[in-house]
Order: C-alpha cells, then sequence, then structure tokens
C-alpha cells in the first residue's frame, strides 16, 4: 500500500515529462517540415532533403526518450528501495514494540 502511495506520484511525473518530451519532438518535426517546404528547391531535392530531416530527427527522438526511459526507471528504482526500506523499518518499530509489550505483560504477571 505505502509502495503505491510512493510510487504514483513518480509515475505521473514521469508521463508529464514523456507527454513533454512527445510534444517537443512533433514541433520540431512540424517547423522543420514547413522550413523545408517553403525553401525554393527541386521537388526530389526537397524530398531527399524532408528525408534527412525526419531520420536526424527520428534518431535525436530516440535518443532522448532512451535517456528519459533510463532516468525513469533509474528514478522508479530509487523509489521502490526508499518504500521498500522505509516499510522494513516500520515492520521493525512494530515488532520491537510487539517484544517490548509482551515482555512488559510478561513481567507484570
Amino acid at each position: 500500500m505505502a509502495d503505491q502511495r510512493i510510487a504514483e506520484p513518480a509515475q505521473s511525473q514521469m508521463a508529464g515529462s514523456m507527454a513533454a518530451v512527445m510534444a517537443f519532438a512533433a514541433g520540431l518535426g512540424a517547423g522543420a517540415a514547413l522550413g523545408i517546404l517553403f525553401t525554393p528547391r527541386s521537388g526530389s531535392e526537397t524530398r531527399a532533403q524532408m528525408k534527412q530531416k525526419a531520420d536526424e530527427a527520428r534518431s535525436r527522438a530516440m535518443e532522448t526518450m532512451k535517456r528519459s526511459s533510463e532516468k525513469m526507471k533509474a528514478k522508479m528504482e530509487e523509489t521502490r528501495s526508499k518504500a521498500k526500506q522505509a516499510a522494513d523499518d516500520t515492520r521493525g518499530q512494530l515488532t520491537d514494540a510487539t517484544s517490548s509489550s509482551s515482555r512488559t505483560h510478561n513481567a507484570a504477571m
């Protein structure tokens, strides 16, 4: 339960980051396409340039997504580790409290 509460904000933040990266890539692609279309070149030159720019944009987008994915995975693992440590600490405190209570109860008898 605690793991889920800790992981949800991180997942939401990652989804927002991924959406921003995708919006940036889409805007970059649209701008490049419009710039190419309005330059005076022959049709074959324009198509070749558009293909080259699209390939470059795709490569940059894939690299950006790969880096973002790696960062997200690292952050998720960090969050998961912190949640597990918090759960283990709480479990230990409960065990200590239960043991202490049992000793006190037995001593009173």
